[in-house]
């Protein structure tokens, strides 16, 4: 027997070959292409790709596997075919990182034991275009389109959207692979306004065209600390695109924020610069760059990229250095270090010579008169190429231009600084007549022009004068006067507020409180409660007494130490930092008698509190709560009565007491304490957490959780102390998706240690029940008190209703519903369980069965589920 190899079977083919239909396909360059052949199945297949005429082997099978030795060089490593798919007969060919020279027609040639199968396939390769690049010179003013790794050869076009646009240069060129580049310069006018774009067509194979457009806005001018928006409006609409911000500094290009439309991310490669997400599918792609330093300053370009789109618009930015009135400020220079260094800094455009530098030594014979002794460079930097220039003392006649000029033996460095000076609110006055019953706001040193205005908690603040006043030095100076109604009560606060340049501002506030009647001898607390929240400030208690103004304690939050001028007069520091600044006077003296103003500053905000102290009345915040008892006198009580126990009550109380006999005095000290009235566990079903808190509580208290099962890790924490005093204490816990109706969640409040109340919460499994049936949802306590009460409530659309509520001190309840009840007689044996009746579809909700007594409360959750009919 003759043993014939799979090509024999070829050889066989090719004698007998005739004219064969051609099946064409177009593969792209660089990609993966899938050329199809199909045959009868049956087995022993041996599979044979050829490119014809010269009949080079691709790829190879049988003997059921990949047979690569006599496989052509060209396509060693990107071939493969679908041995799973052999079953549907399927012996299509896969071909990867398409060529040039893989154009061609191939030969697909299939034989089993139920015949013989070829194919013939033309593959046409193409190179589409997938980029195009606009890349603007500003020295010679020219615009470069260009596109690569293209076939077949593009052509490209210039438009304008106002002006005829002729390339200066056009180029195309063929690289040895077989692709096209294409390149075209344009130049531009130099007068082009800030509306004309530019358009590059190319187009390839007549069906493919790539569109770019660059456009050079208007240039934005900012200045440090502020925030600039570029803008970048697209008129594009599609669902994939790429939205890049770029910036040109310094002869270097660098990314700046990188936005992609299929994540909707933005990746931010600087700090203080990002893109709106929510307006950017509107077309709106405008970059904020927020809190401007110098190192922003640049040419910025936003690129957007779609299929077959892309377009730049440019739009240069330039940031002036903000220095600050009478402080000092650094004019940076950089420059390429070497020897023999000469340095001017001059102010243009008058040429005016701020700081010269050369022989390794300050040269100022020729120094303008108004920088003298106000300049210095930084000499141990000059090795490292920093020839900035320090300037004190600035000055409002300092903002312009300075140009710095460096040379070295290496080269000649050039550099411009743009100064801008601002002259801050650094202080807000605000003094109350009490004689014309008039408030004047003030403040002074202030630049650019500052405005005021006043507001008022309550009623509308128009003020009686208005004057702004520019000094020789171009400085403001703004005060304003606040007439204050006669009959203003004690919760009016005016607000002054000062605003220079924009961005900066001061605000004041005053208020009158109540008067404060006290007696000598004892203790007069005035409060000074700030709701500002700083890490620096100054608290300064003055007292006005007989027309002249005195501090009486002045408290650094910095130093951490109050400075007392009076003996008795002292603040609470370890308060103080909760906004608690209350001015204590002990052991109270007639001298101590007057006007109290309490000034809190801080960065930006001047609050006056105003407060009339009396002595020889009672205190107002024992108004209306005190008695003793008159009948026990006789017996020699004078105990007091103290109602409405308060937190501020906490403290040591004097009494004395005179009679013809003999004078007595006592000392009692007054803890106050606020035990656990409530407990209250909240279930959120969409973010899946339980809270537990509670509220009025002193001492501070603790919490804890615990579960049945499972260990309970709240996801957060929170006690807060409220300004009378009292605790508030939340927590958080996530519940596990797969929570089972046994798990049980409690949550533990403890307040000094012997004061507990404990909350539990637990979800049971859903009821479903029909329409005019009854349902009854369990709730089982194990608990046994005298007193308590149990609530049934229904949570349904978002709305929560009480279903039944039942005392245990009067043994009745009250239903909300026509069909919901308890069994009154279960109830004492801790079956607390609902019964619905004649079930319709509105009783379908979330059921809570709360039950509370004393240190106690249990929450019990079901779910109820009404279907239609039975």
């Amino acid at each position: 027997m003759v043993n014939k190899t799979p090509y024999t079977h070829i050889l066989l083919w090719i004698l007998v070959c005739t004219e064969l239909d051609v099946q064409a396909l177009v593969c792209k360059y660089s990609e993966a292409c899938t050329l199809p052949c199909y045959f009868t199945r049956g087995s022993g297949i041996v599979i044979h790709w050829q490119k014809i005429p010269w009949n080079t082997i691709v790829h190879s099978f049988y003997h059921n596997q990949d047979q690569l030795r006599s496989q052509n060089e060209q396509y060693r490593g990107r071939t493969s075919i679908f041995k799973d798919e052999f079953a549907n007969g399927n012996a299509s060919l896969l071909l990867r990182d398409i060529r040039m020279a893989d154009e061609g027609t191939y030969q697909c040639y299939i034989s089993t034991n139920q015949g013989n199968n070829e194919a013939h396939v033309n593959v046409e390769v193409k190179a589409p275009i997938r980029s195009l690049s606009l890349v603007y010179n500003s020295v010679t003013e020219e615009l470069t389109c260009s596109s690569r790794d293209i076939y077949p050869k593009p052509s490209l076009r210039w438009t304008a959207s106002h002006n005829d646009a002729a390339p200066t240069q056009n180029d195309t060129q063929l690289n040895k692979e077989g692709l096209y580049s294409v390149t075209s310069t344009l130049r531009i006018p130099h007068d082009q306004n800030a509306t004309e774009q530019y358009i590059c067509t190319i187009v390839s194979s007549g069906d493919q065209t790539w569109e770019g457009s660059w456009k050079k806005q208007e240039s934005i001018q900012s200045l440090e600390t502020q925030t600039a928006v570029i803008p970048c409006n697209i008129s594009e609409n599609h669902q994939e695109f790429t939205l890049i911000w770029s910036v040109m500094r310094d002869g270097n290009l660098s990314t700046v924020v990188e936005y992609q439309s299929s994540t909707k991310t933005s990746l931010n490669s600087l700090d203080n610069a990002r893109v709106d997400e929510e307006r950017i599918n509107t077309g709106d792609g405008s970059l904020i760059l927020q809190n401007l330093r110098s190192s922003n300053e640049g040419t910025y370009t936003c690129k957007y990229t779609a299929s077959g789109v892309t377009h730049f618009i440019q739009t240069d930015l330039n940031i002036a250095l903000v220095c600050r009135y009478s402080e000092a400020c650094t004019l940076p220079c950089d420059f390429t270090p070497g020897s023999r260094i000469v340095i001017h800094w001059q102010k243009i455009p008058r040429d005016i010579i701020v700081h010269s530098f050369y022989h390794e030594q300050d040269q100022l014979g020729s120094q303008n008169e108004q920088y003298r002794g106000r300049t210095s460079i930084f000499k141990e930097e000059l090795d490292n190429g920093n020839a900035s220039l320090l300037l004190r003392d600035i000055r409002m006649a300092d903002k312009g231009t300075y140009h710095c000029y460096v040379s070295t033996d290496q080269r000649k460095n050039e550099a411009y600084v743009t100064v801008e000076v601002k002259a801050p609110i650094r202080s807000l006055s605000l003094v109350y007549n009490s004689v014309t019953e008039e408030l004047t706001c003030s403040s002074r040193d202030i630049y650019p022009e500052p405005s005021l205005r006043w507001t008022a908690s309550h009623d509308d603040a128009a003020p009686t004068q208005n004057d702004t006043q520019l000094n020789k030095e171009g400085l403001y100076s703004v005060t304003s006067t606040l007439r204050i109604p006669h009959d203003q009560n004690a919760t009016e606060q005016y607000i002054c507020t000062i605003v220079s340049s924009g961005d900066q501002t001061w605000e004041g506030s005053w208020k009158k409180q109540e008067s404060i009647q006290s007696l000598e001898t004892q203790t007069a607390v005035i409060p000074c409660n700030i709701s500002e929240n700083h890490q620096e400030f100054t608290l300064i208690w003055s007292v006005m007494r007989d027309g002249n103004l005195t501090t009486v304690v002045e408290y650094q939050s910095s130093t951490k130490i109050s400075l007392n001028s009076l003996d008795n007069a002292r603040v609470d520091e370890e308060r103080i930092n909760t906004g608690d600044g209350s001015l204590i006077l002990q052991n109270l003296r007639s001298s101590n008698e007057g006007t109290y103003t309490c000034k809190y500053t801080a960065s930006g905000v001047t609050h006056f509190i105003q407060t009339d102290l009396n002595i020889g009345s009672q205190n107002e915040q024992y108004r209306g709560r005190t008695s003793i008892f008159k009948e026990e006198l006789d017996n020699g009580n004078a105990s007091l009565l103290l109602r409405d126990i308060r937190m501020a009550d906490k403290g040591t109380y004097h009494c004395y007491v005179s009679t013809d006999q003999r004078k007595n005095e006592a000392h009692v000290t007054v803890e106050v304490k606020a035990p656990i009235r409530s407990l209250s566990l909240v279930y959120n079903s969409v973010t899946e957490e339980l809270t537990c808190s509670s509220r009025d509580i002193y001492p501070k208290p603790s919490l804890r959780w615990t579960a049945s099962h499972n260990d309970a890790a709240p996801t957060q924490n929170d006690t807060q102390l409220n300004k009378e005093g009292l605790y508030s204490v939340t927590s958080t816990l996530r519940i596990p998706h797969d929570q089972n109706a046994t798990e049980q969640y409690i949550c533990t409040i403890v307040s000094s240690g012997d004061q507990t109340w404990e909350g539990s919460w637990k979800k049971q499994e859903s009821i479903q029940s029909l329409e005019t049936q009854t349902a009854v949802i369990p709730c089982n306590i194990s608990e046994n008190h005298q007193e308590f009460t149990l609530i049934w409530s229904v949570m349904r659309d978002g709305n929560l209703s009480t279903v039944v509520e039942y005392q245990s001190s009067t043994k009745t309840s009250l239903n909300s519903l026509d069909n919901a009840r308890v069994d009154e007689e279960r109830i004492n044996t801790g079956d607390g369980s609902l019964i619905l009746q004649n079930l319709r579809s509105s009783n379908e909700g979330t059921y809570t069965c709360k039950y509370t007594a004393s240190g106690v409360t249990h929450f019990i959750q079901t779910d109820l589920n009404i279907g239609g009919d039975p």
